[in-house]
């Protein structure tokens, strides 16, 4: 039976004494040798209040603690973000800051060497490109954010292994039946210790632009599913509604049911908050936009939502004023279609004659070039007014 253990932590300054205590009600007294991997989530170049980033005083924790257990060699390490160079996220999120106060080796895991892993069994993924660094170490350590995500509900432990891959890997797999794929990838890799950072959760429009919610916890164990399943509890999810924790679970990958983890030090009552989720469809959510999508797939639905969000966030949707927005292979379009229209992804490429065409699959770095050149138009507007 996996062991799960969950930690009162109300200030990033306890991290220490909570990590720990997390080792030690796990039991976890092993003396460590050889090389240590350590893989913090940072997917965005934000700051770590921001709670989309593993924080760096939780990721700091986590080395002294290792050391404390005989590790000398400490690598930490992190892809590029799906937008921002790893360079860029490293530095803002504060753990390329953590690696240079330490003295441990940061490497960016796009810039390392991959090789080929054949994956038996795999039913999307026959093989998979994983960094050479990383196989050839001793002891793997997962450091995730307890956070909400658009494409998975939750993004916990399991989630965090995607930025082992380089981009091109990760978007080929958000295009297939990504939670199966992440059940492929844990069939070659799987981490040895997983620590998930709960102090500072992320409700509502996650992995990126969401709401910041103290939870106040630290959970940690061996079995990253059972972690993710533990984690799903504490904020009010149930873990059968998490796939990727259900798909692992089923095929004996991990544990995802609660009567059978072993849960040690706070109880998931004690501690569990109900979080906002994320909206996950497009239809009705923000106003004055018209969807029209047919045949769509998530690599582009989730990219579209969340640009729209971050337009809406900032309140600029409304001046951009009446927006279409035709997605997919066979969508329903009418034939006079109102407004600015924007036709996203290559599937809808034979609407492109009706607006602003943004290609891409998924159109992610498309969408976000648009993003910037409306962020720019609107900045130079409300400089010239207040001239």
């Amino acid at each position: 039976m996996p062991k799960v253990a969950l930690v009162r932590c109300e200030r990033y300054e306890d991290s220490e004494q909570a990590i720990r205590k997390v080792l030690e009600l796990l039991k976890f007294n092993r003396k460590l040798e050889g090389t240590i991997f350590l893989k913090p989530n940072v997917c965005a170049a934000l700051s770590p209040n921001r709670a989309a980033t593993t924080h760096p005083l939780i990721v700091r924790a986590v080395i002294g603690a290792l050391r404390e257990m005989g590790a000398e060699k400490i690598i930490l390490g992190e892809g590029e973000g799906l937008v921002a160079p790893s360079d860029l996220t490293l530095e803002r999120s504060g753990i390329a800051a953590v690696a240079r106060e330490t003295g441990v080796d940061l490497v960016r895991l796009d810039k390392m060497e991959h090789v080929v892993v054949p994956i038996p069994g795999g039913k999307r993924l026959k093989e998979v490109k994983l960094p050479r660094i990383l196989l050839e170490c001793d002891f793997f350590v997962n450091i995730p954010k307890l956070k909400t995500n658009t494409f998975t509900l939750l993004s916990l432990g399991m989630k965090n292994l995607m930025g082992l891959l380089r981009r091109e890997d990760r978007v080929k797999i958000h295009r297939c039946d990504l939670n199966i794929a992440l059940a492929d990838l844990m069939r070659v890799i799987r981490p040895d210790l997983t620590i998930m950072d709960g102090i500072i959760a992320m409700e509502g429009q996650g992995p990126v632009l969401g709401t910041p919610i103290p939870l106040n916890i630290v959970i940690g164990g061996e079995d990253v599913v059972a972690v993710d399943a533990v984690s799903a509890s504490v904020v009010g999810v149930d873990p059968e509604e998490v796939e990727m924790i259900r798909v692992a679970w089923r095929e004996g990958i991990g544990v995802g049911d609660l009567e059978k983890i072993e849960i040690v030090g706070e109880s998931i009552a004690s501690v569990r908050r109900h979080i906002k989720r994320p909206i996950m469809g497009l239809y009705g959510r923000f106003e004055g936009v018209e969807i029209y999508a047919g045949g769509a797939c998530i690599g582009c639905l989730d990219p579209v939502g969340v640009i729209l969000e971050e337009l809406r966030v900032r309140n600029l949707l409304e001046r951009i004023g009446k927006l279409s927005v035709i997605v997919g292979r066979s969508p329903y379009v009418p034939e006079s279609v109102e407004g600015n229209v924007l036709v996203v992804g290559d599937c809808a490429q034979e609407y492109s004659h009706l607006g602003r065409f943004l290609p891409g699959c998924p159109p992610l770095i498309s969408l976000v070039n648009w993003l910037m050149e409306i962020l720019s138009a609107h900045r130079r507007r409300d400089h010239q007014s207040r001239r």
